[in-house]
């Protein structure tokens, strides 16, 4: 890629889906503050990867650092910012189940049968919280569960694929300065559902409208 292309493309990762970013950033610097001892473990691994290569991480040396990705991983399972997708069928089809469900007579099905022109909701955030593929503690923060290869589910990232190294970055550098705690003690968060997105507010101060809390302060050398 030329000077003149990459150029180009700096509109798109500093313009183009920043709220997308900025929301999942945000929803892991919370997780994190809960988690100190995750927190640090990846500044460990950032710092080891720095000392390892003598210089700026590249692309290759984002993607090695585990614990990090399974962080982003993780946080884009349980806080999706995009909780939906429409799509609508072009051509008549069966829609097979993996497991079978029941309808409102009380039938049992194993498939659903969708019609040209007909409208289907898709919802990542329901898909992505069932115990029946992510586990019992499937709605709990847990990025261990992305750093083992024989127990990894797929994870639809949707419209996150193309940002991830961003957030690598992003997170990254903020760890390497900073460090990130609660607000203030029994402080939570929950989801505000748009029409397609998720967002992070105060549990019990929803009328606040958007924020995440957190204490900001230097890393202690």
């Amino acid at each position: 890629m030329s000077v003149d292309e990459i150029y180009s493309q700096l509109a798109t990762f500093t313009i183009g889906g920043h709220d997308t970013t900025a929301t999942t950033v945000a929803w892991i610097l919370y997780e994190l503050s809960l988690h100190p001892f995750i927190q640090n473990q990846i500044r460990e691994e950032i710092s080891q990867r720095r000392e390892h290569c003598r210089g700026e991480l590249d692309a290759d040396d984002y993607e090695s650092l585990s614990l990090l990705n399974a962080v982003i991983k993780e946080t884009l399972r349980l806080h999706p910012f995009g909780s939906t997708s429409m799509r609508v069928a072009s051509q008549d089809c069966v829609v097979p189940l993996s497991e079978p469900i029941t309808t409102s007579d009380d039938s049992v099905v194993w498939d659903i049968p969708v019609l040209k022109g007909q409208s289907l909701m898709l919802s990542f955030f329901t898909y992505n919280r069932l115990p029946s593929v992510w586990g019992d503690n499937a709605d709990k923060w847990n990025p261990e569960r992305f750093l083992h290869p024989t127990e990894i589910k797929e994870t639809n990232l949707g419209m996150y694929a193309n940002l991830v190294m961003e957030m690598q970055v992003l997170v990254a550098e903020l760890l390497s300065t900073f460090e990130f705690s609660p607000s203030e003690e029994g402080l939570e968060l929950q989801h505000m559902h748009g029409w397609q997105t998720i967002t992070p507010v105060v549990k019990g101060r929803v009328h606040e409208g958007e924020q995440v809390p957190l204490r900001v302060a230097l890393v202690k050398e």
